[in-house]
């Protein structure tokens, strides 16, 4: 394969992800690893995409976005874009939706057609410089505290903001998810905002790659299954998809 058709190959790949891993495009196109760092870095020179430690990510993630993010939007990519995509052929065009924080609701963002039309609501800047993309989308974008990395909004501001607002479907991020602990998460500011969508929301949509199960976070955001759906990819056994759905789990698996 020639380097030009297979550096197309490599954005081809990147494109609608947060980011892929030196391995992850190694398997794909079925070259040495060292090969992807050449192409990655002459890429990176033609302004096409941004290297960073272990992979690239395109050029629309902000460089202002901390590594801890970065390193977390690399991961699992292939399973967040599957998540992507069940997400989106659940979300109501012409309807009122809101928009957690976090790498998968930006895989979701990503996966958004630019026909689609719809009002969304987000408490995340970078969430919503996405959707400054698209224009059949309006944006509403909350007051609030922002936390560095994730660039997510939080505090009384935010809850008055979204006091008033009952979205037709709700996107919701996590941190962990087991089966006796339920939904839980890492930020204590942002807790009141999940609770808070969870019951004001007609349809919820509870977001986490495959990883995020059997673990437990410190901060309790509902029962698996309080969420209208609970959304993740195929990297669960069988016996963890058996549990959940045993218990009468929302479980969707992308």
């Amino acid at each position: 394969m020639l380097a030009e058709e297979r550096r197309r190959l490599i954005l081809v790949e990147l494109d609608g992800t947060d980011g892929m891993r030196n391995e992850e495009l190694s398997r794909s196109l079925d070259v040495s690893i060292e090969t992807i760092r050449r192409d990655l870095q002459v890429l990176e020179e033609q302004g096409k995409l941004r290297r960073v430690h272990g992979g690239a990510i395109p050029t629309h993630i902000s460089r202002h976005v901390e590594d801890p993010y970065i390193d977390r939007a690399l991961a699992h990519s292939a399973q967040k874009v599957a998540i992507a995509n069940a997400v989106v052929s659940l979300l109501p065009s012409q309807g009122t939706i809101f928009l957690d924080l976090g790498t998968t609701v930006a895989a979701v963002v990503n996966h958004i057609p630019q026909d689609f039309e719809a009002t969304i609501i987000t408490t995340s800047v970078y969430v919503a410089t996405l959707l400054a993309h698209h224009e059949n989308i309006d944006v509403l974008l909350s007051g609030g505290r922002m936390r560095r990395g994730d660039l997510s909004l939080s505090g009384g501001a935010t809850l008055n903001f979204l006091s008033e607002i009952y979205p037709d479907a709700a996107v919701i991020s996590t941190g962990a998810i087991d089966i006796s602990t339920g939904v839980t998460d890492f930020q204590f500011e942002e807790l009141q905002v999940k609770h808070l969508m969870l019951r004001q929301a007609r349809n919820t949509l509870v977001v986490a790659d495959s990883s995020k199960f059997g673990k437990t976070a410190p901060f309790r955001v509902c029962d698996v299954s309080t969420p209208t759906h609970l959304i993740t990819d195929g990297g669960l056994n069988d016996s963890q998809r058996e549990a959940f759905l045993g218990i009468g789990a929302p479980l969707l698996i992308a």
